[in-house]
């Protein structure tokens, strides 16, 4: 049984969030279930997204990413 990896993306620079995504989607088994441009949004419906994994950028307009975190903790 193969498992598909359930990954979300937080960066504000789009050529790079859009550049993740791309490279990932080719993976078998891995799948970008969004992606953000920040963590302030991220965080209205991040849960919904049952993330195995998240890319965080550090340096995140509004909320960075090291600040993030712990906040990510609460909510997932």
């Amino acid at each position: 049984m193969e498992r598909n990896i359930r990954i979300v993306i937080i960066e504000d620079d789009k050529i790079i969030r859009e550049g993740y995504s791309l490279l990932i989607s080719q993976v078998e088994g891995y799948s970008v279930v969004r992606s953000y441009s920040s963590f302030d949004d991220a965080v209205k419906t991040i849960a919904d997204d049952s993330p195995d994994v998240i890319l965080l950028d550090i340096e995140l307009p509004g909320t960075n990413g090291i600040a993030a975190i712990p906040k990510l903790k609460k909510v997932l």
